[in-house]
């Protein structure tokens, strides 16, 4: 952290790490609900203050070891999922795969493996992976084929003054 930041200053930016609200971080900061938009506004521009800020969250990345490349791999990696490299099916039911046989990539895909037996003796076992949909459309928003449209009517002002006068 830069040691010519004031107290407040400093506080500041540990408020602002919990939710990147620069006016919420202002206040918590001890600055003045009133001017806390601009003192938060103000901050962010400041040249020390937004240097910790990013020196900060880059610690928090090498902290996760994660990156966004990371989190879309793993997306991909959950989008590809195919239920036919867990389970086998055929005229006797359903048969888990040797889950030594799984790839490291496979076995990331796994939301869920549990067994239960019954009181008559008879096992159970629930299988799940995690949210293909989910993933498919993180990845689409992240490659841009979901677009949210919005369609817009416009009037003339004339034509809004027609439509209240009756008579015309």
């Amino acid at each position: 952290m830069a040691q010519d930041l004031t107290e407040k200053q400093r506080r500041f930016v540990e408020e602002y790490l919990v939710d990147f609200n620069a006016t919420q971080a202002a206040i918590r900061a001890g600055y003045s609900e009133k001017t806390a938009y601009s003192q938060g506004q103000r901050l962010l521009k400041h040249v020390e203050v937004s240097a910790d800020i990013k020196e900060a969250i880059d610690e928090r990345r090498k902290a996760a070891q994660m990156d966004a490349l990371d989190v879309l791999q793993e997306f991909s990696r959950l989008a590809r999922s195919d239920i036919l490299n867990y389970v086998s099916f055929d005229e006797h039911g359903v048969a888990l795969k040797d889950s030594s046989l799984l790839t490291e990539d496979q076995a990331r895909c796994i939301s869920e493996v549990s067994e239960t037996v019954n009181a008559q003796g008879i096992r159970s076992v629930k299988f799940k992976l995690y949210d293909k949909n989910r993933a498919l459309e993180n990845l689409a928003k992240h490659l841009g084929l979901f677009v949210d449209r919005v369609e817009v009517t416009t009037k003339t002002h004339e034509q809004a003054l027609a439509e209240l006068d009756p008579k015309k």
